[in-house]
C-alpha cells in the first residue's frame, strides 16, 4: 500500500481529512503550490483512514518557525488515539513517543537535529507491538533515532495503526507541512511531488466541455476545482473523457507513484462514473465511484504502470491519458 498527499491539488478536507485551524497556504513551500499550515496547539489535522497496517513507514516535509515551545509534529493513529507521536524539543531535539505528545519517551535524537524556518524532511517507521516494537525516525534521509526491537509502540489494544494525524505547532507558532507519505511497504526516500494538469484532448473524447472551447480547458483548474463555471460532462452510459497530461518536470529520478485524482458530481440522479488511465495504447479502468449532487473528490495511487505491471518511468508517465467513463 501508499498513498501520499501533496496538498496541492485540492484542500484535504475534500479528500476526507478533519481537524480544525488548518489551511492551505502559498508560503512557505519547499516546492509546488500549497504548504499546509497548522497555528497553535489546538490545531489538528487527521487523515482518512489507509486501512490497519501493522508496519508503517511515512515520510514528509515539516517547516517550524518557533522552538519557543515543544510540541507534536506527527502522530501514527488507530482511530482517535495516537499510538506514536514524534515531538520537536526546545532544544531542537527530535523524539519519538508512545501515545500523545506527552507519552512515554521511546527514544530521542542529539539536540540541534531540528532547526526553525528550514524544510526538514521527516520519515518514521513504527512496528506495533506492546512488547517487540520498534521505531526508526530519519532526517533528510539519515537516521536520528533507531530503537532496537522490543519497546512497546502501542497506546491501544491494536497492533497497528489506520491514520496519520499532523499537528500545530505550540503557542501561536506555526507548523507547516508539505507531501506525506504512506506505506505499510518500506521507507520511500526524500520524495517530492508534481502536479499535472491536462493539457491537449486525448484519444477518446466523448464528453461536451461547458465554460470552455474544448474539454481539456474545463478541466486544468491549477489551484482548484471551480465549480460549475467550467466541467466536462456526459449523460450517456459508456461514454469517455481522456485527456492529455503535462509532461513532469523531473527528467530522472524514480517514479514512486501516481497519484490519480477525480472531480465528480451528477446533476441526473444517481448515476456513477470510474476514473480512467490509457497506458501503452489501452484503456485501464477503476473502480465505480458513486457520484452525488454535490462534488466528491477521488484519489487512487498506482505504483507500477498497468501498461508493463513495472515500476513507473518517467516516460511512462509523460505519455499517460487520464480521464473519466460513465458507468451507470
Amino acid at each position: 500500500m501508499l498513498n501520499f498527499w501533496s496538498f496541492d491539488f485540492t484542500d484535504p478536507a475534500n479528500q476526507g481529512w478533519t481537524g480544525g485551524t488548518f489551511s492551505r497556504v502559498t508560503t512557505p513551500k519547499p516546492f509546488g503550490n500549497y504548504s499546509y499550515r497548522g497555528v497553535s496547539t489546538f490545531a489538528t489535522a487527521l487523515s482518512p483512514s489507509f486501512g490497519n497496517i501493522a508496519t508503517s513507514y511515512i515520510g514528509c516535509y515539516v517547516y517550524w518557525d518557533s522552538l519557543a515551545t515543544a510540541g507534536g509534529a506527527i502522530q501514527m493513529v488507530d482511530g482517535s488515539t495516537a499510538q506514536i507521536t514524534i515531538t520537536v524539543e526546545t532544544d531542537g531535539a527530535l523524539k519519538v513517543r508512545r501515545g500523545g505528545v506527552a507519552g512515554t519517551v521511546l527514544a530521542s535524537s542529539a539536540a540541534g537535529a531540528f532547526s526553525v524556518n528550514t524544510w526538514t524532511h521527516l520519515q518514521l517507521s513504527v512496528v506495533y507491538h506492546g512488547s517487540a516494537g520498534s521505531v526508526e525516525l530519519r532526517k533528510d534521509g539519515a537516521t536520528v533515532i533507531d530503537s532496537a526491537s522490543g519497546v512497546n509502540t502501542i497506546s491501544t489494544a491494536n497492533l497497528y495503526a489506520n491514520k496519520v494525524q499532523l499537528l500545530g505547532a505550540p503557542g501561536a507558532a506555526s507548523a507547516y507541512y508539505k507531501t506525506l507519505y504512506v506505506s505499510d511497504v518500506a521507507f520511500q526516500g526524500v520524495c517530492q511531488t508534481e502536479l499535472l494538469l491536462p493539457s491537449a484532448n486525448g484519444t477518446t473524447n466523448n464528453f461536451v466541455p461547458t465554460g470552455a472551447a474544448s474539454s481539456y480547458l474545463t478541466v486544468d483548474d491549477p489551484l482548484e476545482n471551480d465549480g460549475d463555471t467550467t466541467y466536462d460532462a456526459s449523460n450517456t452510459v459508456g461514454d469517455i473523457a481522456l485527456y492529455a497530461m503535462a509532461n513532469m518536470a523531473a527528467t530522472s529520478g524514480t517514479v514512486r507513484g501516481v497519484k490519480l485524482n477525480n472531480v465528480w458530481k451528477t446533476d441526473a440522479g444517481a448515476r456513477s462514473g470510474a476514473r480512467v488511465v490509457r497506458s501503452g495504447g489501452v484503456n485501464y479502468v477503476g473502480a465505480d465511484v458513486s457520484m452525488s449532487a454535490g462534488y466528491v473528490v477521488t484519489g487512487e495511487v498506482l505504483t507500477q504502470d498497468p501498461a508493463t505491471t513495472a515500476t513507473w518511468t518517467i516516460a511512462g508517465v509523460n505519455a499517460i491519458e487520464f480521464g473519466a467513463e460513465v458507468t451507470a
